[in-house]
């Protein structure tokens, strides 16, 4: 019988039960620190009527609340959507309760229980449990996703697919592990925080959590001398942009990037600025990472270069446009056929047509891509969407939000690439009246908090092509032009 995340976290924590676990903005945490806290939650939510079995909705940022739920979701068989409570009403997902930092009012009183500090006024005072060995069917984890479509999705996988998925990612020995202070910079609740947090912890590291601070990554590398960093090429580029980046980045042996595609001109910096060893990845929260390279200024790769596969558990196949298997193809839409016992699945499907998504047996991103031996190239993409700070938005989503703030103006948001090769949100809109950049970067974090920077301009029309469309290309070439 397979163990549990529960289970082989307890292992841990017996060989070193003071180790620093868990650094938070707040907080530090020791491995026996972590048990006490899973044991407090636990005494909590059952005198509040929590029982084993149920859908939990984790509406918190916090660390520590977001590994201990992990381990919750493992011992009580608990299904554990972690996300904010507005995202998960919005999509229509049935839960039992909701546990929130604060009372939110988008809830009746008797649907959520709040986090109270007086819950930990005994923390760590009553006996241990022992959670080594434990019973019942296992959970499951529900991680939000942008969605190929820009579109939020929540993906549910097994407590058993989650640690296959893990453990089929891991590149360091237990004594790497062992010795790893590791920082992301990806919200506590996504799939890449889960895939790369729980690992460090399971294999006796350390791992720095922030919530609020997640964009902030320079003073907690040198202050916590962190080893090991995660984070997307968008952070990447706004940490260089500092002055004198390098004296904080001494400690790093190690530099992941991934969430979106690296330019080669952004590693180089990179490469520049630290001695680290510098990987970037690409994947998908539903799949977690699938490919991955070592970065390095002498190599012969051109743009494009996603890594090389890794993954002996995925089989990467190819589509065209009509969504039809093309078996010699080595160009082409791209899908991924997951191992048969992950049991990944959206827990609700939007009406969208099925171009992207779980389709059939295989998880299909959007993406166009070239195979050659194990590399990977991207080439594009099949849906209206721009990557930012590793998350997708829908173009067509973008606008209508823009119509509906501004109802007397035409918008077209657009994708365009920096110097350094990322995509920037740029808003070209035709309108009676200028439109201050700030009141559309208002709207659009009020609907997309993570939207990031935003450009905008103002034109006399929309340029229109032969069919009636917005012409996007000469759009772009109108930009290119400033």
């Amino acid at each position: 019988m397979q163990t549990r995340l529960i289970e082989e976290f307890a292992r841990v924590a017996a060989k070193n039960p003071k180790k620093i676990a868990l650094i938070t903005e707040k907080s530090q945490l020791c491995y026996d620190d972590l048990l006490a806290l899973v044991q407090t939650l636990d005494m909590q939510l059952s005198a509040r009527g929590v029982r084993d079995g149920q859908t939990i909705v984790l509406s918190s940022i916090r660390g520590e609340f977001s590994i201990a739920f992990a381990l919750l979701l493992s011992l009580r068989s608990w299904t554990v959507i972690f996300a904010n409570i507005r995202r998960v009403l919005e999509s229509g997902i049935d839960f039992d309760r909701a546990v929130v930092t604060e009372e939110s009012d988008l809830l009746p009183a008797d649907k959520q229980i709040v986090i109270e500090q007086n819950w930990f006024t005994s923390l760590g005072t009553v006996p241990a449990f022992d959670y080594s060995k434990i019973t019942g069917a296992g959970g499951n984890f529900v991680i939000q996703s942008s969605g190929t479509t820009g579109t939020p999705k929540f993906i549910l996988s097994s407590e058993l697919a989650r640690l296959h998925d893990m453990r089929a990612m891991a590149h360091y020995s237990a004594e790497e592990f062992a010795k790893m202070r590791f920082l992301t910079s990806s919200g506590v609740n996504t799939s890449w925080a889960m895939n790369t947090n729980l690992p460090v912890l399971l294999g006796g590291g350390s791992v720095i959590s922030l919530a609020d601070h997640s964009s902030s990554l320079l003073q907690y590398i040198d202050l916590h001398n962190v080893t090991h960093l995660a984070t997307t090429p968008a952070l990447i580029s706004d940490t260089l942009k500092l002055v004198n980046p390098q004296q904080f980045l001494r400690s790093l042996q190690g530099v992941l990037v991934a969430g979106a595609y690296a330019p080669p001109g952004l590693m180089e910096r990179l490469s520049e600025m630290s001695t680290a060893k510098i990987i970037f990845a690409y994947g998908a929260t539903e799949t977690g990472a699938l490919c991955q390279a070592v970065y390095s200024s002498n190599s012969n790769d051109h743009d494009g270069y996603l890594g090389d596969l890794y993954r002996n558990d995925v089989e990467l196949v190819f589509f065209n446009d009509a969504l039809e298997l093309q078996t010699d193809a080595t160009e082409g839409l791209a899908g991924f056929k997951l191992s048969a016992s992950s049991g990944k699945r959206y827990l609700k499907e939007t009406a969208e047509e099925k171009k992207t998504g779980f389709v059939g047996d295989y998880f299909v991103p959007g993406d166009v891509l070239r195979r050659e031996g194990d590399s990977l190239y991207f080439l594009g993409r099949i849906k209206n969407v721009i990557n930012v700070n590793g998350a997708k938005y829908s173009l067509d989503l973008i606008r209508r939000v823009l119509d509906h703030s501004f109802i007397k103006s035409d918008f077209e948001p657009l994708a365009i690439l920096d110097a350094e090769g990322m995509e920037q949100l740029f808003v070209c809109y035709a309108a009676p009246t200028e439109i201050a950049e700030s009141a559309i970067i208002s709207v659009l974090r009020g609907a997309f908090s993570n939207i990031g920077t935003v450009q905008s301009k103002r034109i006399s029309k929309m340029p229109i092509t032969l069919s009636g469309k917005v012409d996007i290309q000469r759009l772009k070439r109108s930009l290119a032009n400033l």
